[in-house]
């Protein structure tokens, strides 16, 4: 039975690209691209809803263009419609959304004039909301801009890639390592470098570039998400975009100074324990969910890489076993099995919220968060 929610939006596209799916990606991006129009607000009849959800009487929205177009007429507006769109138990509910948007159109519509609605033409969908000076860069527009700058280094290749409503992300890293680390014995843990890429289509994010560390056993990643490590080309014309985009990527790209940097910090996390005795493991543990999220993670991604964290370690044979203490392993955890816990963490999350992980961790790893 489909809810309340689920019927009044659209719901949006996901996508996942392992290494050898980039020609998936690129027709992917193609057939999304062929399937977008741009519409402009002209009037308030261009924003007036229909009884029944739908705008210009045919289109109805994805969830992140309802977010936008809510924030951009009033910023507490969109908290209200969700929460009433999530009341399956009152009949009115959708009577209850549409006026209440149309009454604010029609109040605080103005402020809109000029811009565009972006739609979906095979969905119906209004995916977007844009103004008059956003400058549309599409994926396949950055994915051949990409692909050209890349065809140039034989030693970077395609890693992998998501699509997320019409947000698009993708790595490519080094077809051999930059490093290894010492597991066990003989054993070794290789690490690749390269970079990360993200757009929207939408007017969801500036296109950016930054670097990416990815462990080879695990394929969890670190990347360097934060506006002080990475670059951002923000969607605005101009007439050296291709040239600033490569400046972009050049601006990026892992030094090999920067390299032996990084596997100093990994060594140095290795040895230095998180300091969890049996006394004290409740209350470090809460310390640290309140400097995670202060970090920018959510309470649930927090207090899940930490049990990640404590529960499983970095590798295989350091998992708790059903008859081990968890207080007494603890102390036997380190900075490397927080940052391990983070990488893997990210992997189960979507896009925006994954690159807050992976941010983070790179800035654990960077020496700007929690250990310096």
């Amino acid at each position: 039975m489909t809810t309340l929610l689920e019927q009044f939006l659209v719901p949006v596209d996901r996508f996942s690209f392992s290494d050898t799916q980039f020609k998936q990606l690129e027709a992917t991006c193609l057939a999304q691209k062929e399937a977008t129009e741009y519409h402009k607000i002209t009037s308030y009849s261009s924003i007036a809803m229909s009884e029944k959800g739908f705008v210009m009487q045919r289109f109805r929205f994805t969830k992140p263009a309802l977010r936008k177009y809510c924030q951009e007429l009033c910023k507490k507006l969109y908290p209200l419609i969700i929460t009433l769109l999530e009341d399956d138990t009152n009949q009115n509910s959708t009577a209850l959304v549409v006026d209440l948007l149309n009454r604010v159109a029609a109040a605080r519509g103005k402020k809109l004039m000029n811009w565009s609605f972006i739609v979906d033409t095979r969905k119906m969908a209004i995916i977007g909301l844009v103004s008059p000076r956003y400058y549309s860069v599409s994926n396949t527009e950055l994915l051949r801009h990409v692909s050209e700058y890349m065809s140039k280094d034989v030693a970077l290749g395609f890693h992998d890639g998501t699509l997320h409503h019409r947000r698009m992300s993708m790595r490519f890293l080094t077809g051999k390592p930059v490093f290894t680390l010492p597991v066990r014995a003989s054993v070794v843990e290789p690490y690749f470098a390269g970079f990360y890429f993200a757009n929207s289509e939408t007017g969801d994010c500036a296109i950016h570039a930054c670097q990416t560390l990815v462990r080879g056993m695990t394929k969890g990643a670190a990347t360097s998400m934060a506006k002080d490590d990475s670059g951002w080309l923000p969607h605005v014309k101009t007439k050296s975009f291709v040239q600033k985009l490569f400046e972009l990527i050049d601006s990026t790209r892992i030094r090999p100074e920067k390299i032996r940097l990084v596997r100093a910090q990994l060594l140095r996390m290795k040895e230095t324990r998180l300091g969890f005795t049996p006394e004290n493991h409740q209350r470090l543990f809460d310390k640290f969910l309140v400097k995670l999220q202060a970090g920018g993670l959510t309470a649930d991604v927090a207090r899940s890489l930490m049990t990640r964290a404590v529960v499983e370690g970095s590798y295989a044979f350091e998992k708790l076993r059903p008859q081990d203490a968890v207080k007494v392993a603890a102390t036997k955890r380190t900075f490397y099995d927080l940052f391990t816990a983070m990488t893997l963490e990210s992997r189960r999350l979507p896009p925006v919220d994954r690159e807050v992980v992976e941010g983070l961790a790179y800035r654990l790893l960077d020496g700007k968060f929690l250990f310096s």
